[in-house]
Order: C-alpha cells, then sequence, then structure tokens
C-alpha cells in the first residue's frame, strides 16, 4: 500500500437573502449628562423618522445598550448606541433607508450581507471539496495501475465567505437620484451574492 496527498476545492455563490443594517447614534458635549441627554434625544428623532417615513416601528429595530466614553482632552464626552435592523433581501427596502439616511448624514450606518442556513451551505461546498479531491485521486490512482482503498488524514484548509456584490458606491448612487426612481433604481441592480469556497488536502490510501 501507499499514500498520496490531494488537494480539493470547491466554491459555490449564493444569493444573499438577508441583510442586517447597523445605525450609530453619536453625541459629543462637554459632560458626560449632556452627552447622554442628547443622544437619547438623537435617538428618539431617529426612531420618529423611521416611523413617518418608511412605517418601520421602535420595536422592528434592535436597540443595544449606550455607551459614554471620554476623550483624550477630558473637555468632551460621547455617547455612542448602536440600532440594528434585520430585514429580508429586499434591494428597494436597503435602497430607501440609504436615501433617507442621505438627510441624518450625523448617523453612521452600515449594511452586511447574509445568507440563511449559512452552515449548511458551508457543509454542500465542502462535500464538493471532499468529491475533488477523491475524484483527483483515484484518476491518478488509475494512471498507475492502483485503486482508492481508504484515507490516512484530513487537513482542512480555512477558508472564508465573500461578497460579490461591491456597495461601497451606494451612498453617492442613492444620493443622485430622486427618491420616485427608487424602484427603478433597484430593477437595475443585480443581486448581491455571496461567495463560500472550501478547500480540503486528503491523504488517500491506495493499493
Amino acid at each position: 500500500m501507499s499514500t498520496m496527498k490531494v488537494r480539493g476545492e470547491a466554491k459555490y455563490d449564493f444569493a444573499v437573502d438577508q441583510f442586517t443594517i447597523t445605525f450609530k447614534i453619536k453625541a459629543a458635549l462637554q459632560s458626560s449628562g449632556e452627552a447622554i441627554e442628547s443622544g437619547k434625544k438623537r435617538t428618539e428623532q431617529f426612531l420618529q423618522t423611521m416611523n413617518d417615513e418608511l412605517n418601520l416601528k421602535p420595536n422592528d429595530f434592535i436597540i443595544g445598550d449606550f455607551s459614554v466614553k471620554q476623550g483624550y482632552s477630558a473637555s468632551k464626552y460621547t455617547y455612542e448606541k448602536n440600532i440594528m435592523l434585520k430585514i429580508c433581501s429586499n434591494l428597494k427596502a436597503v435602497e430607501k433607508i440609504a436615501i433617507l439616511m442621505e438627510s441624518m448624514s450625523d448617523i453612521e450606518y452600515e449594511v452586511a450581507f447574509e445568507i440563511s442556513d449559512e452552515p449548511e451551505k458551508e457543509q454542500i461546498v465542502l462535500q464538493s471539496a471532499i468529491n475533488d479531491s477523491k475524484s483527483k485521486a483515484e484518476m491518478i490512482a488509475s494512471s498507475l495501475g492502483k485503486k482508492i482503498i481508504g484515507i490516512e488524514d484530513v487537513n482542512y484548509e480555512y477558508t472564508t465567505g465573500e461578497r460579490n456584490y461591491d456597495y461601497s458606491g451606494e451612498r453617492n448612487l442613492c444620493k443622485s437620484i430622486c427618491v420616485d426612481d427608487v424602484n427603478d433604481l433597484a430593477s437595475q441592480l443585480k443581486d448581491p451574492v455571496k461567495n463560500i469556497r472550501k478547500a480540503i488536502n486528503i491523504i488517500w490510501i491506495m493499493e
């Protein structure tokens, strides 16, 4: 019997079907009390605007605790609070929010792109990588007049999922159009996909 090490890999694109938008409320003032008061007021204004403009209720959001940090110069205190919104893959909704946020430039926000059942999808890709290694090993063994009879060792490579759609220019894109054009914009954009790649090294036993 003898062994050989064969690398297998697989890569799949999965459609993004979930968005998590994180809004960051900040307020910087000369005392912690003033910063807290201003931050709470800005949070209330933000939630009211979301309700008035997009019919998003406060209980639609995941509202985190606030923190207050003292600046290096000790002359300012900064209030910070994160507010999250999870929605299904709906580009129209994301674009409406992006356009609305242009009128609230003091509030930072970021969009995370996710896929549901990601662990299950990772297993699908991993199985394909294993099959790729096995297919290569069987071809090599056959060329040597041998056959694969088992596995001696397995070494998984670290891989990560990647998002294939670049939304870095989304704010500028949305800013350049009128609110009435949101539906047209959504139809023009390609739905984002997330790439999952897996690689594996398998030591096959052959005889």
